[in-house]
């Protein structure tokens, strides 16, 4: 079997190393030089279904070196003032014992992590330059991830749904005193989202969420001036001292795709599935993709599946989770990022439930780190 990826950037990468680890042969076609391609100051928060991926490749124990981990995750309402933290035993028992809500990541360890990896294999080849969704004619299947701004979509003339949200965000590192150690915060604001991530050493990933113009100006302000300013975002009792990289602005907009394939070319990741910020969903989603595509290939490989089916099945297993996923993504913005009345009075019941219904946080950290298919074993067997 012979495979095509368009795009090696970290959806791509996985790809290759997940068909790799089956004995396909890969062909990577990437036009951004590779070192060029992994500097990148962004982070990634990964979650058990991606951790359960990199296991069953036996690529773990090589990201999690590089990985900071946190072990309680606090939720702040700033208007109503209310939070509720998640710790561990929120978690279901499967992901109870490797003591981790998740695991936070920057792009360019990972990517050097994951490019060694690939210059490894027997079963990849990276080739630096173009290549059309529809030059297949050499390969069973072909696989672009290339972005939300995807051009194999276009070619495949795949519709899409896809907005702008009235917020950019901001990302940057920061050194932070305070903070409680290896955790995560995500405080929920009425101009979007803040996101403080640990990274290491006290320095912690900012992902802060306001309007296009108001990220503008603060892209704009002095640096002492730009951290008075998010010291007025920042949970009580958690001060930040200094900015360790150069804050970068990006907007944020939804997009999903109304198919996953056309014949045996499919869409992976960013370009079927673009979403906010919010939850750090986003790259775990598109793993989540890939663990399902190598589940099918497996199938095939043994004889228990068919070329025709293949394609099929996939999109019809994965379609409900990325529709959920980015719904539910999209909803937090929506209820969160408002003063409307009466969600305030649902947001004031949501904490008071999530705080009295041991079930319910279970449920929560459950989707968010594992997808909805994993929730029957979740809550199998779990003390509730």
């Amino acid at each position: 079997m012979n495979i095509k990826i368009i795009g090696a950037g970290p959806t791509g990468s996985i790809l290759g190393l997940s068909l790799a680890s089956l004995g396909i042969n890969v062909d990577i076609y990437e036009t951004i030089p590779l070192n060029i391609l992994s500097n990148n100051d962004r982070s990634y928060a990964l979650t058990h279904s991606s951790r359960r991926l990199f296991q069953r490749i036996n690529i773990w124990k090589d990201i999690e070196r590089v990985t900071s981990p946190f072990n309680s995750l606090s939720i702040h309402d700033s208007s109503l003032n209310v939070s509720k933290v998640f710790d561990l035993y929120d978690l279901s028992l499967d992901n109870l014992k490797h003591q981790a809500i998740g695991w936070i990541v920057d792009h360019k360890s990972f990517m050097q992590v994951l490019l060694t990896k690939i210059s490894q294999s027997d079963y990849i080849n990276v080739i630096n330059q173009s290549t059309s969704i529809l030059d297949n004619y050499n390969y069973d299947f072909s696989f672009a991830a290339d972005g939300k701004f995807s051009s194999s979509r276009d070619l495949l003339n795949i519709k899409s749904a896809s907005f702008k949200y009235s917020q950019a965000c901001i990302t940057c590192r920061v050194l932070l005193r305070g903070a409680k150690p290896f955790r995560a915060y995500e405080i929920l604001r009425s101009e979007g989202p803040l996101a403080i991530l640990p990274l290491k050493d006290d320095v912690y990933q900012i992902i802060w969420s306001s309007s296009l113009d108001l990220c503008k100006k603060r892209m704009n302000l002095s640096r002492s001036i730009f951290l008075d300013n998010l010291c007025t975002a920042l949970p009580k009792g958690i001060e930040p001292d200094s900015i360790t990289n150069k804050p970068h602005l990006s907007e944020v907009e939804f997009l999903l795709s109304f198919r996953m394939f056309k014949k045996n070319n499919i869409l992976l990741g960013e370009s079927v599935h673009s979403i906010h910020p919010v939850g750090g969903q986003g790259l775990n989603l598109s793993i989540r993709d890939i663990n399902q595509i190598i589940n099918l290939l497996q199938k095939k490989k043994e004889n228990l599946c068919k070329y025709n089916s293949l394609v099929r099945s996939f999109s019809k297993q994965r379609y409900l989770d990325v529709l959920i996923t980015s719904l539910f993504t999209d909803s937090i913005i929506r209820i969160f990022s408002n003063k409307n009345p009466f969600l305030m009075i649902f947001r004031k019941l949501l904490f008071v439930s999530i705080s009295n219904i041991k079930i319910l946080r279970l449920l929560i950290l459950s989707i968010m780190t594992d997808g909805i298919y994993h929730l029957p074993s979740a809550l199998k067997n779990k003390d509730l």
